[in-house]
């Protein structure tokens, strides 16, 4: 039993971290466009951006790639090595992305950007605003219930409005992923224990990187901000989860 750990920390991460720690195609997930009020269909249509996210999420943390991250998480001295497991998951996240198809967002096509680089994923989330999903508290259900009420409330006439459906998709579809094994298709497979799963620490990970990511994408446009929601989002989570996981690995 390891009664003592060092973990060595990439400066910025350090802060990352202890700042979010206080968040397949799964089409038939996605709630039925027919008898819907107008904001509902726009809720449907964006469920494709949190689904992608968590395709992502399965990729990263498939039966192939969780063995190379508890390899490269331990240093030979077997401290936690956060700046490896960063550069893990930036590498995965962006094969992700450069090997997924375009995807039609509610009549938007759009193509996933790269993450430029480690220093810029974590530049651009140093911010870690929360938008409209600030006060958002309660157990699972409760906070998907309140993410799905903020959306459908939220006007389409507020220029913001694909990003703040983009952001709140990764929310929402983050919880789900972390709390219902049902909306896991190949993410951990194989871990029996997943009480160590902070869906708290993920989730809200996941609504700072996806605010961020979307604010950031939306610069070339809407298409632009959904992508960037789907990219930061899914790092900022999966980076959140892959310390977690190294250190409950010990």
């Amino acid at each position: 039993m390891i009664k003592k750990m060092k973990i060595k920390f990439f400066a910025p991460m350090m802060l990352f971290v202890l700042i979010i720690n206080v968040s397949c195609s799964n089409d038939d997930k996605t709630v039925p466009h027919e008898n819907l009020t107008f904001n509902e269909k726009n809720i449907a249509a964006f469920d494709k951006v949190g689904l992608v996210h968590n395709e992502g999420l399965d990729f990263i943390f498939s039966s192939e790639n969780l063995p190379l991250l508890y390899e490269v998480g331990i240093d030979e001295n077997g401290e936690i090595d956060e700046s490896a497991i960063a550069e893990f998951i930036f590498n995965k996240t962006n094969e992700f992305i450069n090997n997924y198809e375009i995807i039609n967002v509610n009549d938007r096509l759009v193509d996933i950007e790269p993450i430029p680089s480690i220093e810029v994923f974590f530049d651009i989330c140093a911010n870690t605003e929360l938008g409209v999903f600030e006060g958002v508290t309660g157990d699972a259900i409760e906070v998907v219930n309140q993410i799905e009420t903020i959306l459908e409330e939220y006007s389409n006439e507020n220029e913001d409005y694909e990003i703040v459906m983009s952001y709140g998709s990764v929310y929402k579809y983050s919880v789900l992923y972390w709390t219902d094994e049902d909306y896991r298709d190949g993410g951990f497979v194989g871990e029996v224990d997943t009480r160590w799963f902070n869906w708290v620490s993920f989730g809200m990970a996941d609504l700072s990187g996806a605010y961020s990511g979307a604010a950031y994408g939306a610069t070339t446009g809407p298409a632009g901000a959904i992508g960037g929601a789907v990219g930061f989002g899914l790092m900022s989570s999966a980076y959140n989860a892959a310390v977690q996981a190294v250190v409950h690995n010990l």
